[in-house]
C-alpha cells in the first residue's frame, strides 16, 4: 500500500486494513513497514508486537541507533546471519536494549535468523508466542489498542480538517488560482496558510433574548446538550451573558441587567427571541468603513468594548434587511 505521503511508515489506510482482516477473523495479520528507520514508530501504535528485522553489513546497525527504533521493538532479528558482522550487531542491540527498562518487565529478546535456510524460524515463532501469551489479556495490550484507536482517529480528524479549511477558505476555483499563483512564484505559500489560519470570517454567535438565564438554561442545557463555557456582565451594555459553544460559534443568552438595558427594551417591543447575528472580522474599524461606504447605517460608529475584552460594532437592521449585525473583532 502506497503511503501517499503520510509519515510514520504507514499508508493512512493501513489501520482500516488491519480492523477488516481481523473483522473477517484472519488470525495473525502482518504489517510490514517501509524499511528499517526512523519513520517506523507509527507501528508499535497499531500493532500488537513488533519484530525489528536488522541485517548486518547493510548499515542498519546505524538506523538501530536512531532514536525511536530501540524503543519499538517488541523482538530483534537479525536476518541473514550467515553475513560477516552478526557478533558485533549483536553486541550493539544488546548493548543498548541493556540501557533501558521497559515499564511492563519484557526484555526483548535478539534472535538470529536466515529466512532463505530456516534457521531459527522456529525461536522466532516461539518467542512471539511467549510474548502473546503473556500480554494478550493484559493492560499493556488495552493500552496499545487504545493508543491505536486514538491514533486513527486523530488521522482521520486532520484529514477532515484540513479539507475543511481548504474547503472554507477557498471555494470553487479559488484553489486552482492560488495554486497557479504558487507555481508562478506570484504568491507565498507560508503566507496563504497564515492567511487562512489567521481568517475569522465565520459567526461568532447568535445573541437571543430572554429574561432568565437560569429559566432559559433548563432548555439549552437540560434538553439540547449544550454547556455554558462562561457567564459575564457587560455592564456598558447592561447585559449579563451566558455563552454556550456549539461547533466553531456560540449561542448567549442575554438577559438584561437593568430597565434601560437595549436587550430589556428589546423584550419590550417583540419579547424574548433572536436579538443579533454576530460575525467575527479581522479588522473592525475597516469593516465599519465599508459598510458606511456601502450606505448602511451604523449603530456604533466607532467600536466599543464586548465580552471577551472584544471589539465589537452595530449595524442597523434597516440596513441589513431586518436583522441586527454585531461585527466582532476578538483580542489577538
Amino acid at each position: 500500500m502506497a503511503t501517499r505521503g503520510s509519515l510514520g511508515g504507514l499508508a493512512g489506510a493501513t489501520a482500516d486494513v488491519v480492523r477488516v482482516l481481523d473483522a473477517a477473523g484472519r488470525d495473525p495479520i502482518f504489517v510490514e513497514t517501509v524499511g528499517v528507520g526512523q519513520d517506523e514508530v507509527d507501528i508499535v501504535k497499531l500493532a500488537d508486537i513488533s519484530v525489528v528485522v536488522l541485517v548486518p553489513g547493510m548499515g542498519d546497525d546505524v538506523q538501530a541507533l536512531k532514536a525511536g527504533i530501540m524503543e519499538i521493538g517488541d523482538i530483534f532479528v537479525i536476518n541473514k546471519c550467515d553475513r560477516p558482522g552478526v557478533e558485533k550487531m549483536e553486541r550493539a542491540i544488546l548493548a543498548l536494549l541493556s540501557l533501558a527498562h521497559r515499564a511492563d518487565g519484557w526484555i526483548p529478546p535478539v534472535i538470529k535468523t536466515v529466512a532463505t535456510e530456516g534457521r531459527g524460524v522456529d525461536e522466532l515463532k516461539k518467542q512471539i508466542d511467549d510474548y502473546i501469551a503473556r500480554f494478550s489479556g493484559g493492560e499493556q495490550r488495552l493500552l496499545r489498542k487504545r493508543e491505536a484507536a486514538r491514533e486513527q482517529l486523530a488521522t482521520l480528524l486532520r484529514e477532515r480538517l484540513v479539507q475543511t479549511a481548504i474547503d472554507a477558505a477557498l471555494p470553487g476555483e479559488a484553489l486552482d488560482h492560488i495554486l497557479d499563483k504558487i507555481a508562478r512564484h506570484e504568491a507565498d505559500p507560508h503566507a496563504l496558510v497564515e492567511t487562512i489560519l489567521g481568517s475569522t470570517n465565520k459567526i461568532d454567535h447568535v445573541g437571543i433574548a430572554v429574561r432568565s438565564i437560569s429559566d432559559a438554561l433548563k432548555i439549552y442545557e437540560g434538553v439540547i446538550g449544550l454547556k455554558v463555557s462562561g457567564y459575564e456582565d457587560v455592564d456598558e451594555q447592561g447585559v449579563r451573558v451566558a455563552m454556550l459553544p456549539i461547533g466553531d460559534s456560540r449561542i448567549e443568552l442575554l438577559e438584561p441587567l437593568h430597565t434601560e438595558s437595549p436587550v430589556e427594551k428589546f423584550m419590550s417591543k417583540r419579547g424574548e427571541g433572536i436579538h443579533h447575528i454576530a460575525v467575527c472580522v479581522d479588522n473592525i474599524e475597516s469593516a465599519l468603513e465599508r459598510f458606511k461606504a456601502a450606505g448602511a447605517r451604523l449603530i456604533d460608529a466607532t467600536p466599543r468594548r464586548g465580552a471577551g475584552n472584544s471589539k465589537i460594532a452595530f449595524i442597523h437592521p434597516a440596513g441589513m434587511h431586518g436583522v441586527l449585525l454585531e461585527l466582532v473583532e476578538h483580542a489577538k
